[in-house]
């Protein structure tokens, strides 16, 4: 504390000063820290809090065999600045030595810090390790434009999600490697898939001279290259090729298959292998499309925010996010995008098993973007290291410089960024920023709405857009499913992915309490349920919850089947199928923060509308008569693994057993595509029950039988006349609870209350949708409702209410 340690030089320390703590862990997990002043309602808190610099020391004996090695200090994951200092039993604090005790400093968030301990490490013998981390702020990394609390505001440092912890998690380790060693290793399929590209690092410790022998090969196979390399400098380069033959399987979320090359450089100062495991995939872009292998992908994506409620720092074990992305592929995801940080290995690795897309993005959520150089240089210097460590998963699919950057020169600033990027490795996609700057360098755009400045206004990518409030399509009496965002595709010739998508709130769901006994507290979730409580609501949280997840499981379907329906279309990204606790504490997931379930819906439910082959109906509206014909066109959006020939669309319409129309398609080749019409229906309505719900079901089926995709729509059919001819039975709908409304209650009618802005409590109206992200902010951008729960069964519409999941 008060950065004492380089002061009074505590280095050298002996044992029994200090406290025992644990490591890979954090101040948090080992019980160190003040607890919070006060409560906050903005995000989970830490139950002990400290900021600051933190000496973590250990004595340790490095192997007598290490002589004449190189010796590396291994810290993968560090929150956020360290510095090493290497010495001796029997050193005094402050004594002239040599070598200096320090070793040096390092401040990536994203990847390990490693250290060359060569010249300090003196094996056989006892020697003092001690780390200094620091998780102050020392490049302002996140500014939020909408935050006016100025605190940093970044998913891989700040107080939002995982908290600003200090300390070392993950792989801490020494290692000994000959003097000629293997450095950095860049795998490169080609884009046959047949053959590879491997660029080698070979690193000369001593810069003494060396003649080594390379070779690389395909463990399991015959395929070998090797060449021979004089080294002389500090750092030398080779590049060899492998042929892999015809019989190669590419990698992609349907096959993701992995290769393992082993790399072995022999010297006289020994020998250093590498396995390095790799998938055959290649990334391009051919005009609206993003290619894998040579044919369009669909990204079905949603948000990491870097949420983890036990330990308030991310997992490093590959098991941790097996499970995480087995819960994506479950929903029919084939997509994850890392808000504003950087996972660590293990997710990479697990990504590569179950094939998941990954796009990656700096540190950085900053309106700061071309005014600080500090922070340009900090993260083009970051994407290169996030580069370097894991850039050869085939899992690593799109790198960006962060969310939403902002500034008054930014656009100069992140163009030079991508294209700095682009030059150094070509392997993947890049972009300026999520959600932001729509620059003609970008290999792709990632969108809310869409802003090129030559178009003087901005061209919606999503369904609900900040700003719009109770004006967006979601809120239009009676919408049917005819919304997409073809003037945004016709305007830039760019892919476009649609970026935060289905913001639509839930209510809180309390048991996720019980994630927050370990080192934070969900303090937004503990007033919420307090608030509850007071009010004497707490017995329908259940109730409430399940109502207003229903609604917001209709919202997911409407907003990802409008992403579907644009022809062109790239993609989208949710935010997000789990909740999102920080930001003011936003419960927009089906899931909670910890990929949990909330009992709101069921898996498959959510595969019907988001899976690589979705049957799609564009119709006019919900809401139907009895005299009325049903009219629908059909179409169909196919990203699965081959092209579908000669396929047919199955569809019918039901009222709960009651089968009243089917029909099939006439047969249609199903490419890699969407937009790909079925053909249209018209169905007589009058042999419908009325009121009643009436279900629009189609799949595809292919021309062996198998069925690709099955989707259904729920439809609301009523008689073409009232049946109740008493006035005073009637439903009076109404924005305000006058004295009208009032007495329309007293005589025995029914009434539905649909307040404007200020017409019950408080300053939101109940609309259609909920309301979108952060009601701990009070951000006012769309309804105050979250569905309707009804107290008791009405007259009329027994039928029609939420269905059970």
């Amino acid at each position: 504390p008060e950065d004492r340690g380089r002061r009074e030089f505590w280095y050298p320390l002996e044992d029994g000063v200090g406290q025992a703590v644990r490591l890979p862990g954090s101040t948090d997990s080992n019980g160190l820290g003040e607890p919070p002043a006060a409560p906050t309602n903005i995000n989970p808190q830490r139950r002990r809090a400290y900021e600051g610099a933190v000496w973590y020391l250990c004595e340790l004996e490095v192997p007598a065999d290490w002589k004449g090695r190189r010796i590396l200090l291994h810290l993968e994951r560090c929150h956020w600045r360290t510095e090493v200092w290497w010495s001796y039993p029997g050193t005094k604090p402050g004594a002239r030595v040599w070598p200096h005790p320090w070793v040096g400093e390092q401040d990536s968030l994203s990847t390990p810090h490693v250290y060359d301990v060569t010249p300090w490490a003196r094996p056989g013998q006892r020697q003092r390790l001690a780390i200094r981390v620091d998780n102050r702020e020392h490049i302002r990394l996140g500014n939020n434009e909408g935050d006016n609390l100025g605190r940093p505001y970044t998913h891989a440092y700040g107080d939002d999600t995982q908290s600003n912890w200090n300390g070392i998690i993950g792989e801490l380790r020494l290692e000994a490697v000959p003097m000629l060693h293997l450095g950095r290793v860049r795998i490169t399929p080609q884009e046959d898939l047949r053959r590879v590209r491997v660029d080698l690092e070979l690193l000369n410790s001593d810069s003494q001279p060396r003649v080594g022998n390379v070779v690389i090969r395909l463990e399991g196979g015959a395929a070998q290259a090797s060449t021979e390399i004089k080294a002389v400098e500090p750092i030398e380069r080779c590049m060899l090729e492998l042929d892999l033959g015809p019989d190669t399987r590419p990698w992609s979320e349907f096959d993701p298959h992995l290769y393992t090359l082993v790399c072995r450089v022999q010297s006289p100062a020994g020998e250093h292998r590498r396995e390095i495991r790799f998938g055959l995939r290649h990334l391009a872009v051919r005009g609206k499309q993003i290619l894998l292998n040579g044919r369009p992908i669909f990204l079905r994506g949603t948000v990491d925010s870097c949420c983890f409620p036990e330990t308030g720092y991310p997992p490093t074990d590959v098991q941790a996010w097996r499970r995480i992305f087995r819960v994506m592929k479950d929903h029919g995801l084939n997509h994850v995008r890392f808000h504003s940080w950087c996972p660590p290995e293990a997710a990479f690795a697990a990504a590569d098993e179950q094939g998941l897309y990954l796009h990656v993005e700096g540190p950085a959520w900053s309106k700061g973007h071309g005014q600080d150089s500090q922070l340009d240089r900090y993260l083009l210097d970051e994407a290169q290291r996030i580069s370097d460590n894991y850039g050869n998963h085939p899992s690593f699919f799109f790198q960006l410089v962060g969310n939403e950057p902002a500034g008054v020169r930014v656009e100069a600033a992140l163009q030079q960024w991508v294209e700095q990027m682009q030059r150094y490795d070509p392997r993947r996609l890049y972009s300026t920023g999520a959600g932001r700057a729509h620059l003609a360098v970008n290999d792709f755009h990632s969108a809310q709405d869409l802003r090129i400045p030559t178009l003087g206004r901005r061209l919606p990518c999503r369904v609900q857009n900040w700003g719009q409030g109770l004006d967006g399509p979601m809120n239009l009496l009676n919408r049917g499913t005819r919304t997409d965002f073809a003037e945004a595709e016709a305007a830039t010739p760019k892919p476009i992915v649609a970026h935060e998508t289905t913001q639509w709130c839930v209510y809180p769901d309390y048991r996720v309490l019980d994630l927050y006994r370990g080192v934070l507290r969900h303090t937004p979730m503990d007033l919420a349920r307090a608030d509850a409580e007071d009010k004497g609501l707490l017995g329908q949280a259940a109730e409430f919850l399940l109502a207003s997840g229903r609604l917001a499981l209709l919202c997911h379907k409407e907003d990802i089947e409008s992403q579907l329906r644009t022809r062109g279309r790239a993609g989208f990204q949710l935010l997000a199928l789990a909740d999102y606790p920080g930001g003011g504490f936003a419960p927009v997931g089906l899931l909670n923060e910890a990929y949990g379930s909330k009992d709101i819906h069921r898996p498959e439910e959510y595969r019907a509308f988001c899976s690589p082959t979705v049957p799609l109906a564009r119709f006019d509206r919900w809401v139907w008569r009895s005299h009325e014909r049903f009219a629908a066109d059909l179409e169909v959006a196919h990203f699965g693994p081959e092209p579908l020939p000669a396929a047919r669309l199955h569809w019918w319409l039901e009222a709960g057993k009651q089968r009243l129309k089917e029909g099939w398609s006439q047969p249609f080749d199903l490419a890699l595509a969407n937009g790909q019409s079925a053909g249209s229906i018209a169905v007589p309505l009058n042999t419908a029950p009325t009121p009643c719900r009436v279900t629009l079901h189609a799949q595809v089926v292919a021309a062996d039988g198998t069925i690709h995709g099955h989707n259904f729509w729920d439809l609301w059919v009523y008689s073409e006349t009232l049946p109740d001819p008493d006035p005073a039975r009637q439903v009076m709908v109404t924005e305000t609870f006058d004295a009208a409304a009032r007495a329309h209650l007293q005589a025995g009618g029914r009434l539905l209350l649909a307040p404007r802005a200020g017409g019950v409590c408080g300053d939101f109206a109940g609309r259609v949708h909920p309301r979108i992200l952060e009601p701990g902010l009070g951000q006012r951008t769309a309804a105050g409702n979250a569905g309707t729960a009804r107290a008791r069964p009405t007259p009329g519409a027994g039928r029609v209410s939420h269905p059970q999941p």
